[in-house]
């Protein structure tokens, strides 16, 4: 019982890619990122890429109280914005109009907000 506690309490999950796992938290993008990308039809490495970069700009422009604080929102929302026009479509050439990559933001931003203390 103890066991499955533990489990259960930090979120174990065998089907995670190691790269996910090794990242606490980024399990929570990289389930609920995916139908934002699945039209474009990444493999599962370049996806995983994306999530943790992703997750990896949130955490660098995390300070205290930073759900709070709408500079510091925007300027997550402006990072993620930048490295998705300019890693994700210019250079790594995958197609995303306006329309998806807000979509992208969005989702990412809710779901950071809804998990603040992943970031602090």
């Amino acid at each position: 019982m103890k066991l499955i506690s533990t489990d259960v309490v930090n979120k174990k999950d065998e089907s995670l890619p190691s790269m996910i796992e090794s990242q606490k938290g980024s399990d929570i993008f990289y389930r609920n990122l995916r139908g934002q990308f699945e039209t474009l039809n990444l493999n599962e490495e370049l996806y995983i890429s994306i999530v943790l970069d992703i997750f990896t700009i949130i955490k660098n422009e995390a300070i205290v109280d930073w759900y709070k604080n709408m500079d510091v929102r925007r300027k997550m929302r402006n990072s993620i914005d930048d490295y998705l026009y300019d890693v994700v479509k210019g250079e790594k050439g995958i197609e995303m109009d306006s329309n998806h990559i807000k979509s992208v933001i969005d989702t990412a931003m809710q779901l950071a907000e809804n998990n603040f203390d992943l970031f602090t």
